[in-house]
């Protein structure tokens, strides 16, 4: 059996219950699999070319915290973080959300690979200050995993 990254990584992608965007370096949403359909709501062709603001609980949210949140994202330093976000049909719900920079051919930054898990019924779930309570960990933590 032949395994490869692009092989896994697809697989991840369509099968993880955990709802994961893609977003270009403009923060405009490219794609998203499955698991985030079923999770906001919202089909591939609602979101597709737009800004995620539209997804949180908060406006201030998005365009503070999420904002800084981004730009760190894409200068290579994770994070985790807890986030309310809206539902395509009005209702909110707490997600822990974490991003990755994706690199472009040449190395510089394409985007961020968001991942967001609904936390909402975990007994803990939103023990955290909406987005103060970032954990930024350099990728030189990961290495050693």
């Amino acid at each position: 059996m032949t395994w490869d990254a692009a092989t896994s990584f697809r697989a991840m992608y369509e099968r993880l219950p955990h709802g994961i965007v893609l977003v270009d370096a403009r923060r405009r949403i490219v794609a998203i699999n499955p698991a985030f359909t079923a999770i906001f709501g919202y089909a591939p062709e609602e979101v597709v070319g737009r800004e995620p603001d539209f997804l949180y609980a908060d406006a201030a949210d998005y365009s503070g915290v999420g904002a800084k949140r981004f730009v760190e994202a894409l200068q290579a330093r994770a994070a985790l973080l807890e986030v309310r976000y809206r539902r395509r049909d009005g209702s909110t719900f707490w997600a822990e959300s974490s991003g990755v920079r994706v690199d472009a051919p040449d190395g510089t930054a394409a985007g961020v690979i968001g991942v967001h898990v609904d936390v909402s019924a975990r007994p803990a779930a939103h023990s955290m200050p909406p987005l103060a309570a970032i954990h930024a960990f350099p990728p030189a933590a990961y290495a050693s995993r």
